[in-house]
């Protein structure tokens, strides 16, 4: 079972600035900057693995089975899955595996093509993804410190770091989320 997320007991990061300027290294700025998101992953990630774990989950397991939620049927070929989450097969395979252990999914043979296997959510992984959902929602996302100004802010920092690195941003959904931010 994760551990609750713990708070450094000393800022690594201001340390390492120190040093970092003490050898009059380039940039560190860049550095602090890069460091603290790195940081603040790891805090998040291990705030999402301790909510997961009740339901018998990983962060991993959650996204498979929020794309499988997602999809029109609650199945999708095991390729796609792949596509989709930006992992090689063979860890996708461990996921699913896991998964299908927990009763969450069960593969089937895809009925067009002999090569694929799709990955099909049952009623317990429908269960267990709408659970987890509202608990990520309230004990991780409402977590952040942040307000919806600062969000929004950070949004559009953390894009342009994206952009920098040739991912693809949809700009065109930020207006509807940052609108239904305002109801909340």
């Amino acid at each position: 079972m994760p551990t609750e997320p713990k708070a450094a007991p000393v800022d690594a990061i201001a340390e390492t600035a120190r040093q970092w300027l003490r050898n009059e290294w380039a940039n560190p700025l860049a550095m602090y900057t890069v460091t603290s998101m790195i940081r603040s992953d790891q805090i998040v990630q291990s705030m999402m693995e301790q909510t997961l774990s009740k339901f018998d989950l990983t962060v991993a397991r959650y996204e498979v089975l929020v794309i499988l939620r997602f999809s029109k049927l609650g199945e999708m070929p095991l390729a796609r899955i792949s596509e989709r989450l930006q992992v090689h097969p063979t860890s996708l395979t461990t996921v699913v595996d896991r998964l299908a252990d927990h009763g969450f999914i069960e593969r089937k043979p895809h009925p067009s093509d002999r090569r694929a296997t799709l990955a099909v959510m049952t009623a317990l992984g429908r269960e267990a993804v709408e659970k987890a959902q509202l608990a990520v929602a309230d004990e991780v996302f409402a977590s952040t410190g942040l307000n919806a100004r600062e969000q929004r802010q950070l949004v559009s920092l953390l894009n342009k770091v994206r952009m920098a690195a040739g991912d693809s941003i949809d700009q065109s959904i930020l207006p509807l989320i940052w609108r239904a931010s305002d109801t909340e």
